[in-house]
């Protein structure tokens, strides 16, 4: 119930194919589907950073960003914790 659809990861898929980010910024890890989604289709050396309620803050049923790791992307990826109501974004503004 949490993760985007097959159809939607598609779309980013091929939108991340097409556009060829350095650069991704995700708001949601939950398991880390998605960035890890964007990240296959984009370029070897692109990066994201992801944001996620702190585990205590939120009713997800799987850990935030389980699949990152599985993925061998954590590397690849800085995983942020924090409510993005109050979160300060400007060391991550473009």
């Amino acid at each position: 119930a949490w993760n985007t659809s097959l159809f939607e990861q598609c779309v980013m898929a091929r939108v991340a194919r097409a556009v060829a980010p350095r650069a991704i910024f995700e708001f949601g890890t939950y398991d880390g589907r998605t960035v890890v989604n964007l990240l296959r289709n984009a370029p070897p050396d692109a990066r994201a950073v992801t944001i996620d309620l702190p585990p205590e803050q939120t009713r997800a049923d799987r850990s935030a960003g389980e699949r990152i790791e599985r993925a061998r992307m954590s590397d690849r990826v800085e995983q942020l914790f924090g409510n993005t109501l109050t979160f300060d974004f400007a060391p991550y503004a473009a």
